[in-house]
């Protein structure tokens, strides 16, 4: 995130498979699992990352286009995102 830039409700973030390598830019696995979510909620935690530096949050969200609330989700959609639906 650009320094100065704080998260907050109604932002849309992008989690995808990465990794990175010490003193390297993050490489993004081609072909590789992401979700793009709204949040609903971001709360920041008061502390920092020991291995970057940056201030923690815990984050909320829905996916963009869904309008109920998370508890919401249908017993079957659950079921059918198996252990990736997870965050």
């Amino acid at each position: 995130m650009p320094d100065g830039k704080t998260l907050c409700a109604g932002d849309s973030i992008l989690f995808a498979l990465a990794y990175s390598e010490p003193s390297q830019e993050t490489c993004y696995v081609k072909g590789g699992d992401s979700v793009c979510v709204s949040l609903t909620e971001v709360t920041e935690l008061g502390g920092t990352d020991p291995a970057t530096g940056q201030a923690l949050f815990r984050l909320s969200w829905r996916p963009p286009g869904q309008g109920g609330s998370p508890g919401t989700i249908s017993e079957r959609d659950v079921k059918s995102r198996g252990i990736h639906g997870k965050a």
